[in-house]
């Protein structure tokens, strides 16, 4: 730890001990920061893209100036049209809910080294020989910063670490102050972008305090609690298989609003509205989806019991009570 002076009040405490995840990997601030590093090694002349993506997928695109071209997905999420990438061309693919790894193989097959792996679904899988790959620890823990870039061959980078921390949104949530937490993480994401540095060290030093066996199975356990319940219904037809999925993504029958479950304190995120706002012609199956499914929370934060009211809610919403 870099000293700041010796004495004094006492810094944020953070393990010491405990096991960094992807220690294989190069770990970086964010998501973002791990695709523009990847970019910048490549020089792709085009990327395939998938539409049903993120603004802050597209965003190093835009910065380095490399050319991208959307492609679409088909009802198992799989990409419909699969291109022929010539010399400089690459096709990039998200592993979507952390479900996909079949699709993710098929995909290896078709392009080989020309297919670069979004796994920010998918943190439980550490990296694919011989591949690109990133993924992102936001996305499954409490903590500020971090992400994970896997190369095929070796990185030379010198990085500094990330400063820009701030932990106010997380501490007011576990004070149960809910509404200034949801607009301090609002205004900290707005701080984010494609730059790259190394994980901060509150990040990593948080990481290394998970039990990660244990966060992995209750992930599993709440994934086959949903299924049993609203499986039959589910108009995705999905399969955990042997991954830690990031959601459980529920396409109902008659659509349910967000708000509506807003309201009753079920926070179920919009994946994506970006997508449902992006001003591309077609793509409506994407659009759909978007707007649609209910990605129901299945982190260590709960158990199957603490789940049921969202099953509740939804059978009563579909009038299958």
């Amino acid at each position: 730890m870099r000293m700041n002076g010796i004495g004094g009040f006492f810094e944020l405490e953070l393990p010491h001990g405990g096991t960094l995840p992807h220690e294989r990997a190069l770990g970086l601030s964010t998501g973002r920061g791990c695709l523009t590093l990847m970019l910048q090694e490549l020089e792709p002349k085009i990327v395939y893209v998938p539409f049903y993506t993120c603004d802050a997928t597209l965003e190093p695109f835009r910065t380095l100036g490399i050319q991208t071209r959307y492609y679409g997905l088909d009802e198992y999420l799989f990409p419909i049209d699969l291109p022929e990438p010539a010399a400089g061309e690459y096709f990039l693919w998200t592993d979507y809910f952390g479900i996909c790894r079949r699709h993710t193989n098929t995909l290896k097959a078709h392009f080989g080294r020309s297919l670069l792996i979004d796994d920010t679904h998918n943190f439980f899988t550490y990296g694919h020989q011989g591949y690109w790959s990133f993924t992102s620890a936001r996305k499954y823990f409490g903590v500020p910063d971090g992400a994970f870039l896997y190369s095929p061959r070796p990185l030379s980078v010198d990085l500094e670490r990330f400063r820009g921390v701030s932990l106010t949104h997380g501490v007011l949530r576990r004070l149960g102050r809910g509404v200034e937490a949801f607009a301090a993480s609002q205004s900290y994401e707005h701080t984010l972008d494609c730059r790259v540095a190394k994980i901060s060290e509150i990040s990593e030093g948080l990481l290394r305090g998970v039990d990660f066996p244990a966060v992995a199975a209750l992930r599993r356990e709440n994934f086959r609690f949903y299924h049993s319940r609203l499986g039959s219904s589910n108009q995705l037809e999905i399969d955990m298989g042997e991954q830690v999925p990031f959601s459980y993504p529920y396409l109902p029958t008659r659509p349910i609003t967000h708000t509506s479950m807003h309201r009753k304190g079920f926070f179920i995120p919009v994946l994506w509205p970006d997508v449902i706002h992006r001003d591309a012609a077609g793509f409506e199956w994407e659009k759909y989806l978007a707007a649609n499914t209910l990605h129901l929370p299945v982190d260590h934060r709960y158990f199957p019991e603490d789940l049921t009211p969202i099953v509740e809610y939804i059978l009563h919403a579909e009038g299958r009570e």
